[in-house]
């Protein structure tokens, strides 16, 4: 994956925050999730910015010979500008934005962001340990100046992220405090000092409103499906705690 703030899952997540070194005691984290994400994103910015990102690729070398840029655009328009909705007994042509569930719409919405991401990251070179993007969700590890007062959420350059961030396209996003302690997808991430620098802290995290529901026992899935379930959520606690 070419996309620069690309998060595949939980895992990936942990082992990134694991190998990071040396991260200065003034380092802060925090969460930033973008506002209805897919229905917001105008089409013709997101075929434009899918279109520099395939290009950038080609010129690169990273793309297979021969790719078919013009014709990948070309459907990728049809299916953003074609899509049919029901809702009810009512039908709608959805004209802009991306159809929540269909195929292309994730990978189309990681796209979208990301030429944005790459000028943040010039900008705060200097105050960014780490920008990652799960889709609609952010991470990020702040470096707080010295100087900053204990009320850390008025840093300046802090405010300046967020104004750039809403500023670089039509998407809104709403943002958590500098913090020391934040929940992410699936893990509570803590930032512990030691010995005056930082190590990180982990521990299993659910939503509220998360049911916990399994298949049955005597479910009529194969067996298989049963232990695998069981021994995936091991190795993801393994993963996480270890």
């Amino acid at each position: 994956m070419h996309l620069i703030t690309y998060l595949k899952d939980t895992r990936h997540l942990t082992l990134l925050l694991k190998n990071l070194r040396n991260l200065p005691p003034s380092t802060k984290i925090f969460t930033f999730d973008a506002i209805g994400m897919y229905t917001n994103i105008i089409t013709e910015e997101g075929m434009q910015n899918v279109k520099e990102f395939l290009n950038d690729l080609e010129a690169e070398q990273k793309l297979p010979l021969d790719f078919p840029i013009e014709q990948v655009l070309e459907g990728l328009r049809i299916f953003m500008i074609k899509k049919i909705i029901q809702f009810g007994n009512f039908f709608w042509l959805q004209t802009s934005g991306a159809a929540m569930g269909a195929p292309p719409s994730c990978i189309y919405a990681r796209i979208f962001f990301n030429k944005a991401e790459k000028k943040l990251l010039q900008t705060f070179l200097n105050k960014l340990k780490l920008l990652r993007r799960f889709v609609d969700n952010g991470i990020v590890l702040w470096v707080i100046d010295h100087n900053t007062p204990q009320c850390a959420i008025t840093e300046p350059d802090f405010k300046a992220f967020k104004k750039e961030l809403n500023q670089a396209s039509t998407l809104n996003w709403t943002f958590s405090n500098l913090e020391t302690k934040i929940n992410f997808l699936e893990v509570n991430i803590e930032l512990a000092l030691n010995n005056n620098s930082i190590n990180f802290e982990f521990s299993p995290y659910s939503k509220e409103l998360n049911l916990h529901l399994y298949i049955l026992s005597n479910s009529a899935h194969p067996p298989g499906v049963l232990k695998d379930m069981i021994n995936g959520m091991l190795h993801w606690l393994l993963d996480v705690l270890i």
